[in-house]
């Protein structure tokens, strides 16, 4: 008696899994139909927001900002130590040249300076161009 109740209880419960889980070809237009949006909800989420208007508008300028700060700063490798004096835990860096640092901050808009001439001890590398 014990067995036919637990397999009729376990018919039972894949029965009423299986109804949940598939859907009717009745249920399939409920399920599948989209909210209709107002014209001004439309407007709104295609209209960008003041934020990413902003950033667009940064980002060409950086771009047309760095065109204009390119410069060809040849072959030459006399290594300066900069750092940047308005952050104390910036980890200084080695740039190849006087000229890499001035590219470097025109174009990123950065004050870094020269802290020392040669390279900085455990940069791990050098800035050349």
């Amino acid at each position: 008696m014990e067995v036919a109740i637990i397999v009729a209880f376990a018919f039972l419960s894949m029965f009423t899994f299986c109804e949940d889980t598939y859907a009717f070809p009745d249920d399939a237009k409920a399920t599948t139909m989209k909210e209709i949006k107002e014209p001004k909800d439309i407007k709104e989420a295609a209209t960008a927001s003041k934020d990413v208007k902003d950033a667009i508008k940064a980002a060409k300028e950086a771009k047309k900002n760095k065109k204009d700060c390119a410069r060809e700063c040849g072959n030459d490798y006399d290594p300066i130590c900069v750092h940047d004096p308005a952050d104390s835990n910036f980890k200084p860096r080695t740039f190849g040249t006087q000229c890499a640092l001035d590219v470097h901050n025109c174009e990123m808009a950065t004050k870094w300076t020269v802290k020392s001439k040669g390279e900085c001890p455990g940069s791990g590398g050098v800035k050349l161009s």
